[in-house]
C-alpha cells in the first residue's frame, strides 16, 4: 500500500506550482521510506526472518533486494511471467466486468502497478485469482480508469451513450456468469449454504476449551475462529513450536508426518478435524 501511495505524488510532480511539486516529492519520498522500512527492517526484525511471502518470488531472488533488482534488470523474464496463461486469465477476469474500458484511459492504472506486479509475478496461484483479497487495492483504479475511458469513448462518439450503457451491462452480466459466485453463475460458490460443516458445534466447542496460554497452529480455515488468541500460527508455520496443532481437511501428508513426530501425539479426531498436542501439555 505504501508503494501505491508513493505514486500519488507522481502527478503532482508534473504541476507548474512549485509548492505542489514539493508536496508530490514529499509524498513519494515519505511513502518509499516507510515501504523500505517495513520490507527491509521492521518485518525481518519482528519475525526473525524474511516475510513468508518472499518465497512466492523465489524465481527472482531470495531477498527483497534481489527480487527488486532482478525484476528491474530482467525485463524478458518479467514479461514471460506476466504473459503466462494463468496471468492472462487473471487480467481478463479483472478487466472484463467493465468491458475493458480501462484501456481507453490507461494512465490511471499507474497507481495499481505495484499490486499488479506483486500478484502477477507471484508463484502462489491465489495471488493471480480474483476470488481473494489480493486485488483489493487494484479494483478502485479499474473503476477510475474505466470512468475516464468512458469519457474518452463518448468524446469520440457522443451519440453512442445508450450503446455504451448496453455494452457495460452486457459485460457486467457476462463476467458475473463466467466468474461470479452467485446462484445462476457458471460455477456458483454456494457450498457454505448447501454443504455446512457437519461437525461445526463439536469443533467450536473444542476450540473454546483450549487454554489461552497455549500457542496454536491451525489450517487457514480454522484461523478466524482462533484469531483472538495471543499466539497463533498458520500451518505449515508453527509446527514444532506450537503447543496445539489442528487440521481441518486436506494437508494429509502433514497429518501423517506429525503422527510420527516424537514431540506430538494425536489427541482428538473426528472426520477430517485432527488435533495434535505437544507431549507434557495438559488439555
Amino acid at each position: 500500500v505504501w508503494a501505491v501511495t508513493s505514486l500519488f505524488g507522481f502527478p503532482l510532480l508534473l504541476q507548474k506550482v512549485k509548492k505542489i511539486r514539493f508536496l508530490g516529492a514529499g509524498i513519494m519520498f515519505f511513502s518509499l521510506i516507510i515501504f523500505g522500512y517495513f520490507i527491509w527492517y521492521a518485518i525481518p526484525q519482528n519475525l526473525g526472518r524474511e516475510h513468508f511471502a518472499l518465497s512466492y518470488y523465489s524465481d527472482f531472488g531470495n531477498s527483497p533486494t534481489q527480487v527488486v533488482t532482478n525484476i528491474l534488470l530482467s525485463p524478458q523474464k518479467l514479461l514471460s511471467t506476466v504473459f503466462e496463461e494463468s496471468r492472462i486469465r487473471y487480467l481478463t477476469q479483472i478487466f472484463m466486468p467493465l468491458g475493458f474500458l480501462s484501456f481507453l484511459s490507461p494512465l490511471y492504472l499507474i497507481f495499481s502497478i505495484p499490486d499488479f506486479l506483486i500478484n502477477l509475478l507471484s508463484d502462489n496461484s491465489q495471488l493471480h485469482q480474483i476470488y481473494y483479497q489480493y486485488s483489493a487495492t487494484i479494483t478502485p483504479f479499474i473503476f477510475i480508469s474505466s470512468i475516464f475511458g468512458a469519457k474518452v469513448f463518448l468524446k469520440s462518439f457522443p451519440k453512442m451513450k445508450l450503446h455504451l450503457v448496453i455494452y457495460i451491462v452486457f459485460f457486467a452480466f457476462l463476467s458475473s456468469y463466467l466468474y461470479g459466485p452467485l446462484p445462476g453463475a457458471k460455477v456458483p460458490n454456494v457450498d457454505m449454504f448447501i454443504k455446512p460443516q457437519p461437525n461445526r458445534e463439536i469443533i467450536e466447542n473444542f476450540l473454546s476449551k483450549i487454554p489461552e496460554e497455549y500457542s496454536v497452529a491451525a489450517t487457514n480455515n480454522l484461523g478466524s475462529h482462533i484469531s483472538h488468541r495471543q499466539i497463533i500460527y498458520t500451518i505449515p508455520v508453527g509446527i514444532g513450536k506450537a503447543d496445539i496443532v489442528m487440521f481441518l481437511g486436506g494437508k494429509k501428508e502433514m497429518v501423517d508426518r506429525l503422527r510420527y513426530d516424537e514431540n506430538y501425539f494425536e489427541f482428538f479426531k473426528i472426520d477430517d478435524f485432527v488435533v495434535f498436542k505437544k507431549l507434557g501439555i495438559l488439555l
